[in-house]
């Protein structure tokens, strides 16, 4: 009796793994991976990798715009650059001085520093600045600059009057500042008020009061200014 020949075992491994016939009924040629009828893999490594999902592809976060809010003090950044600005503009002021006559060189440090506040915002919030908000920004910092400058002039005061008296300071600088002979009646009298605690106090209100306004309007005027330039932009 003969028996036939044992298959070899490369052969036992390829008719474990690949069927004569798909469980569609189609008969499969020799090593084919997938079912020409059907397309159903054929190896066991093509169905464990079928049966995995690919990864989806997670989209990309969503960032929101920072939102800044209105300018004003609330505002971290415009409180920043209002500030920044002032003490730029005082120190521009104080170089200025000696140089310019008048109140020519207060007039260019204050509307310089508030335009160059509401320019630098527009930068930094990468959006143009309408005139409404840049007159808001050069009120910030107007307010900032008058802060400074009234510190300041009460260090000042504060020394001047340990020194040589306010009502000695001012005759000094009266004098100095070679006022006409038809003026010198009216200084003789401002000194005399000012000799007194109630006339240097009065004095001292109205000269508060009106470089609040000043410092104030000369940035606001600066803010529009330099809105007006970051919307050309």
């Amino acid at each position: 009796m003969q028996f036939p020949a044992l298959a070899s075992p490369t052969t036992l491994r390829h008719t474990g793994t690949v069927h004569e016939f798909c469980s569609c009924g189609a008969k499969l040629p020799e090593d084919a991976r997938f079912c020409h009828k059907c397309g159903q893999p054929q190896y066991e490594e093509d169905i464990a990798r079928e049966a995995v999902p690919e990864p989806v592809a997670e989209a990309p976060p969503v960032v929101a715009p920072i939102v800044l809010g209105a300018i004003g003090f609330h505002n971290p950044l415009a409180v920043r650059i209002a500030f920044l600005m002032a003490l730029l503009s005082s120190v521009l002021i104080e170089l200025l001085a000696p140089v310019l006559f008048g109140p020519i060189f207060l007039f260019t440090g204050l509307v310089t520093g508030g335009g160059a506040a509401a320019y630098l915002y527009a930068k930094r919030a990468a959006q143009p600045l309408s005139v409404r908000n840049g007159l808001r920004m050069g009120w910030v910092t107007g307010v900032f600059s008058f802060l400074i400058f009234l510190v300041t002039t009460t260090l000042k005061c504060i020394a001047v009057s340990f020194d040589k008296g306010l009502s000695q300071f001012f005759r000094e600088e009266l004098t100095n500042a070679n006022y006409g002979a038809a003026h010198s009646a009216d200084m003789e009298q401002l000194i005399k008020i000012l000799q007194t605690p109630e006339g240097l106090g009065v004095f001292l209100l109205v000269s508060i009061l009106f470089m609040f306004i000043l410092f104030t309007l000369l940035p606001t005027i600066g803010g529009a200014i330099g809105a007006k330039f970051s919307e050309r932009e």
